[in-house]
């Protein structure tokens, strides 16, 4: 006889709580970085390989606005609203972007965003859409 176990979703959607309320930040990461899941836990883990301030871009300052959370089977996923990113003044070069929750001491990453090959931005803009962190 097989056991099975099956979580209780109310449950999931209580642990859930606190990070509906938490404010969540993008960061955007230098060409060349590599994410590793592993080691990758905090911001302080990641904070050396961020896009330097300058051309339009402000270290810390995206907020990302949570646009909703739901419990599909055994996983939860996170959906936010869309972020724009602007270059002026020189370029900006980036191969990702990371989440993390700023409501917490330790800043603990939420999802890496990978944009496939790297990105210049020469005055122009990159739209974050369709973000999603599936936990």
């Amino acid at each position: 006889m097989a056991v099975v176990n099956t979580p209780a979703v109310g449950y999931k959607d209580y642990l859930m709580s606190p990070f509906k309320t938490h404010t969540y930040k993008l960061i955007l990461m230098a060409t060349g970085f590599v994410f590793n899941g592993a080691t990758h836990k905090k911001y302080s883990d990641v904070s050396a390989s961020e896009v330097a301030a300058g051309n339009g871009y402000v270290q810390n300052s995206i907020i990302l606005t949570l646009d909703g959370v739901v419990i599909s089977g055994n996983l939860v996923v996170a959906t936010f609203e869309d972020a724009l990113v602007s270059a002026s003044g020189g370029d900006i070069e980036l191969s990702g972007a990371i989440i993390y929750d700023d409501s917490v001491t330790d800043k603990l990453i939420v999802n890496n965003i990978s944009v496939g090959a790297e990105v210049i931005l020469d005055g122009t803009s990159y739209l974050f859409d369709n973000i999603k962190a599936t936990m």
